[in-house]
């Protein structure tokens, strides 16, 4: 299923990714996939790629060239071929010996799939390349907080750990971080409020009911439409707990069947979790025995 239509279609998608590098400088990477899905039209959708990256000391040569389809195409088709050479100029007017750099990588399972995503860490922004990978300079030592843009990054991915992401800058040059990147599942459902009769005859209706996902540390909040209907959309993969947070009215009239409800979300997948209020029965008692009632004048 995707988000554009409430068919369900069949699919089957394939695809691999092979990178060399035959000593540290070189390094030689291929991908193959055979198609996309509806929900990723509005991307660059890559079917077949080749790119080479060359580090010489100071010189970089880089060649990339790329069949895909035309982003909001359907069946339109485009190659090209990339060519860059850079120089790094590194001529420091004064050191900063207080100062230091971090170097990091967004990593998925496709490359192209973290490139210019946005990060801020310290005021600072940068923008990841074609491979996920940036660089920030001019970094006070201790502790920081990398933020990172999600409207930046492909649709349907989420980071596999929490943003934003602590980062601890020490005195080495060797400051690095690795965020994975991954696609994310969705929870979705409907809280069916069964009302009594006298309920529906007085006019009353369902009340908006909040539902809370958890996992972890991490939690999210929703209402429900007038129809009960709620969603959570690129959620990481994983167990999640998904609670009624309003279930039970305060007089106790109402009650609902199960509650904390423990779902597992798959990467690209909807998991479904209903749940339904109900009024509690109350019993009326009849007994045999007799009762003296006195009265006193």
């Amino acid at each position: 299923t995707n988000r554009y239509d409430t068919e369900s279609n069949a699919y089957l998608l394939y695809g691999a990714n092979f990178t060399y590098s035959p000593i540290r400088n070189i390094r030689f990477s291929a991908g193959y996939r055979n198609n996309y899905l509806l929900d990723e039209y509005t991307s660059d959708r890559v079917l077949l790629n080749f790119d080479l990256n060359v580090d010489y000391g100071n010189h970089n040569v880089s060649v990339n060239t790329s069949h895909g389809l035309v982003r909001n195409t359907v069946g339109k088709t485009d190659f090209y071929i990339n060519a860059r050479y850079s120089y790094r100029i590194a001529a420091p007017i004064r050191k900063m010996s207080d100062l230091h750099s971090l170097s990091g990588q967004l990593r998925s399972d496709n490359p192209r799939d973290v490139a210019g995503v946005i990060l801020t860490i310290n005021g600072q922004s940068v923008i990841s390349d074609e491979y996920g990978r940036f660089v920030v300079n001019d970094l006070p030592e201790g502790l920081h907080y990398m933020y990172l843009d999600p409207g930046t990054l492909g649709i349907g991915l989420v980071t596999a750990v929490e943003t934003p992401l602590e980062v601890v800058i020490g005195p080495s040059e060797d400051n690095k971080v690795v965020i994975p990147v991954v696609r994310g599942g969705s929870i979705s459902g409907k809280v069916n409020q069964v009302l009594d009769k006298r309920d529906v005859a007085n006019g009353e209706k369902p009340s908006l009911k909040v539902v809370k996902v958890s996992q972890g540390n991490r939690e999210l909040l929703t209402y429900t439409d007038e129809q009960g209907n709620y969603s959570f959309k690129n959620l990481l993969p994983g167990q999640w707990t998904v609670r009624v947070v309003n279930a039970e009215t305060a007089d106790g009239k109402y009650k609902i069947d199960r509650n904390n409800v423990s779902v597992n979300v798959n990467a690209g997948r909807e998991t479904k979790a209903d749940f339904e209020i109900v009024a509690r029965v109350r019993k009326i008692k009849f007994s045999n025995q007799s009762i003296d009632v006195k009265i006193n004048k």
